[in-house]
C-alpha cells in the first residue's frame, strides 16, 4: 500500500472527503496549518489517514522521515518549512506541487514565473491543478504538460446529487431564492451584490437573497427584509440549504477556483458567476446553465441578476438540469486515479 503525504494549508471538508476516499487504498498522513477562524469548519472524521496540526520544523522532518512518504503533496510554495522538506525529498519521491493560481498574463505574473523556476524545480516534480487556467500558470513555471495533472478539486458530490432530488419540492412556493455562500470578505464581492440585489429587489418582490456566511464585512451587513443571512453553515448543512433555492451567484473579485460551483451545481442550480471564478470555465456555460459577469463593474452585475431574475421558472428548470450534467465532469474516483498513479512514479490521470 502506498503512503501518501499532503503538507497543506487550510483543510476543507470536501478536500477530506477526497483524502476519505483514498484511505481505503493507500496509507494518507495529512499535515495541516490550524483552522481558519473565518472559515470554522468541523473537520469529518477520517477511519485511518492521520491529521497533524503542522508542528515546528524539527518536529515535522521527523514526521514525515518516520512516515518515510511514496508521494509529498504541498499546497503551494509560501509555507518555507513544507517546500524545504520537498528539497530534500526531489529525485528521491514525486514531489507535487498543488497549485491554484490561474495564469492570467499580467507583467507581475510573468516575470514572477520566470523569477521562480529555479526554485521550484529544485523542490518538486510535478503540479496537480484544478483546471485549464492553473495548468497554463503550471507550463509557465516549467512543468511539462505529462507532469501537470488537472482536477485537484473535487466537491464531495454526493450530497449534492441528493439535494437535487429534493429541491423541486423543497424549493416549491411563490418565493424564489438566490444563494450566496463564502466569507464576508471584501474581494468575495459582497458588499456589491448586497447593494445591487436591494436596488433591484422592488421590482421583483418575490425574489430573496440567502447568504451563509461569516467574515471581516458580518457587522456591515445590510438588514434588509429580502436579504437573509445564515451566519457560517457547516458543509453537512450546505445541501439542505441548496434544496431550497432557485439560484447561485458567487460575485468574487478574486477566485482562483471556488468549490462550491462545482456544488450548486450538483445541486441543479442556475450559476451566476464573476468572470474572476476560476471553475466558472469547467462548470458555467453562459446561457445554457448560466451567465458570467464583470465584478468590478455594478452594471454587468445588475444585468446578469435581471436576465435570472427576467427567466421563465421552466427554463431555469433546464438550466439547473444543465448544471447537474456539467458537475460529473470531475469526480472523486479521478482524484483518487491521479493521485495513486502520482505515487506510483506513473504519468498523471487526467479527468475524462
Amino acid at each position: 500500500m502506498k503512503k501518501v503525504l499532503f503538507l497543506y494549508t487550510e483543510l476543507a471538508d470536501y478536500f477530506l472527503a477526497c483524502v476519505a476516499a483514498l484511505e481505503s487504498q493507500a496509507d494518507v498522513q495529512v499535515v495541516h496549518w490550524p483552522v481558519n477562524p473565518e472559515a470554522p469548519f468541523a473537520l469529518r472524521a477520517l477511519s485511518s489517514a492521520r491529521l497533524t496540526v503542522k508542528p515546528d520544523k524539527a518536529t515535522l522532518s521527523q514526521l514525515v522521515a518516520a512516515f518515510a512518504p511514496d508521494v509529498i503533496f504541498t499546497s503551494g510554495w509560501v509555507d518555507r518549512d513544507y517546500t524545504e522538506l520537498c528539497k530534500s525529498y526531489r529525485g528521491r519521491i514525486p514531489v507535487v506541487l498543488l497549485l491554484d493560481n490561474p495564469w492570467e498574463g499580467t507583467f507581475r505574473q510573468q516575470i514572477a514565473a520566470l523569477a521562480a523556476r529555479p526554485y521550484l524545480h529544485a523542490r518538486f516534480s510535478h503540479a496537480w491543478v484544478p483546471g485549464a487556467p492553473q495548468a497554463r500558470y503550471a507550463k509557465k513555471l516549467g512543468f511539462a504538460p505529462g507532469a501537470i495533472a488537472t482536477g485537484f478539486y473535487v466537491a464531495d458530490l454526493h450530497p449534492f446529487m441528493q439535494a437535487f432530488q429534493e429541491r423541486p419540492s423543497a424549493a416549491a412556493g411563490p418565493t424564489h431564492r438566490l444563494l450566496y455562500t463564502g466569507r464576508y470578505v471584501h474581494f468575495k464581492g459582497v458588499e456589491t451584490l448586497w447593494s445591487v440585489f436591494a436596488e433591484l429587489q422592488p421590482r421583483y418582490p418575490h425574489w430573496e437573497l440567502w447568504c451563509a456566511g461569516t467574515g471581516a464585512l458580518w457587522n456591515q451587513r445590510p438588514h434588509h427584509a429580502a436579504i437573509r443571512h445564515f451566519g457560517f453553515v457547516q458543509p453537512d448543512r450546505l445541501p439542505a440549504l441548496a434544496a431550497q433555492c432557485h439560484a447561485f451567484v458567487l460575485p468574487s473579485l478574486k477566485e482562483p477556483w471556488g468549490v462550491v460551483v462545482q456544488e450548486m451545481a450538483a445541486a441543479g442550480l442556475p450559476l451566476l458567476c464573476s468572470r474572476r471564478v476560476g471553475a466558472a470555465a469547467a462548470f458555467v456555460t453562459e446561457g445554457v446553465n448560466g451567465w458570467l459577469f464583470d465584478p468590478t463593474d455594478r452594471a454587468s452585475l445588475l444585468a446578469a441578476l435581471t436576465q435570472l431574475f427576467d427567466t421563465p421558472a421552466e427554463t431555469r428548470q433546464a438550466m439547473g438540469e444543465a448544471s447537474h450534467r456539467l458537475a460529473g465532469s470531475i469526480t472523486q474516483a479521478q482524484w483518487v486515479e491521479t493521485a495513486l498513479h502520482m505515487a506510483s512514479g506513473q504519468p498523471p490521470m487526467q479527468p475524462r
